[in-house]
């Protein structure tokens, strides 16, 4: 198992590279924590903040609402939105507008 030396080490040189913004930092430090803390139950990767769950509901709806678009296909990602954020459908469509335009953004695998 990684301790935070690695961690702190990969997000040093991840931060040093070129072409990567502090907001793929951020991410990365966010997914390391949830990842070690939260699923391999790293107590030194804990931060002391309630980490969101999964929510099996929420992505039964965001499946819903992309049904019947053959080219969008489920990723891993994060997105934090309080619940207040999406408790409409309108509300859920448009980040999921928001995720499909920043999706169709990056350059192709």
């Amino acid at each position: 198992m990684v301790d935070g030396e690695d961690v702190e080490g990969f997000l040093t040189t991840l931060a040093s590279s070129p072409g990567i913004g502090a907001w793929q930092v951020e991410q990365a430090t966010d997914a390391l924590t949830i990842l070690l803390g939260s699923v391999f139950g790293q107590a030194w990767a804990a931060t002391g903040e309630e980490s969101m769950a999964f929510d099996e509901a929420v992505a039964g709806r965001i499946r819903e609402a992309l049904a019947g678009s053959p080219d969008v296909v489920e990723m891993k990602g994060l997105v934090y939105v309080e619940p207040a954020g999406f408790a409409s459908a309108g509300d859920l469509k448009a980040w999921i507008a928001r995720a499909m335009e920043f999706a169709l953004s990056l350059p192709a695998k």
